[in-house]
């Protein structure tokens, strides 16, 4: 295995990982310059360290990778965000449908087990239909289960991470909001927009 390592940047995390495993690997010393090099760009046309495409960060799963999802749901759920880190988002995801990951999170965190089935489409949207009262507001608790995105004002798309929210509903929005120890976090968006990720089955309300 290579590391490719470059000082002040995240390969830093693999190399003591990489270390502390034991495994055996050949560290590559990489520069702002070689990164750009036609060789480094064969192999990752990125440009950046550490060499993206690996599954695991030490080659096979690991603790190392659980902390990183656990770091990871932690900067989305105090809204650092992941926005502009496509592999870090795409990592989170993959193991939010890994079936160890997700027994823990609802063991936890009281998400839906896996192995319950959601409801159609059209039966999410007429429970949630049924859920307002006469003049269209509601308080509900939720599950985000899929992609989620929202917006602060104009700037970029943020993704919420997926966990039980509590949701509270006008006509016009809707404002999503979660406790994470002794931090509270809230997104808003549209309620036509709330109504499509439920219709999704991104987001799954509570029975």
């Amino acid at each position: 295995m290579n590391l490719f390592y470059m000082p002040g940047a995240s390969s830093l995390a693999g190399h003591i990982v990489l270390e502390w495993s034991g495994a055996a690997y050949e560290a590559v010393r990489m520069d702002r310059r070689s990164v750009k090099g036609e060789d480094f760009l064969a192999l990752n046309p990125a440009g950046s360290v550490p060499l993206k495409g690996r599954e695991w960060l030490t080659g096979e799963r690991s603790v190392a990778d659980a902390y990183l999802f656990v770091m990871l749901r932690w900067a989305i759920g105090t809204k650092v965000g992941l926005q502009g880190f496509a592999n870090l988002s795409r990592f989170v995801r993959r193991l939010h449908d890994d079936e160890g990951v997700h027994a823990a999170l609802a063991m936890e965190e009281g998400l839906t087990p896996q192995r319950d089935n959601p409801p159609a489409a059209s039966e999410a949207l007429r429970r949630f239909e049924a859920s307002l009262d006469a003049d269209g507001s509601a308080t509900l608790t939720a599950e985000i289960v899929g992609t989620v995105e929202y917006q602060e004002g104009d700037g970029p798309a943020l993704e919420l991470r997926r966990d039980i929210v509590e949701v509270d509903i006008s006509r016009m929005d809707t404002v999503l909001s979660w406790v994470d120890e002794n931090y509270r976090g809230e997104a808003a968006m549209p309620l036509p927009n709330f109504m499509r990720y439920v219709g999704d089955g991104a987001i799954r309300l509570a029975a």
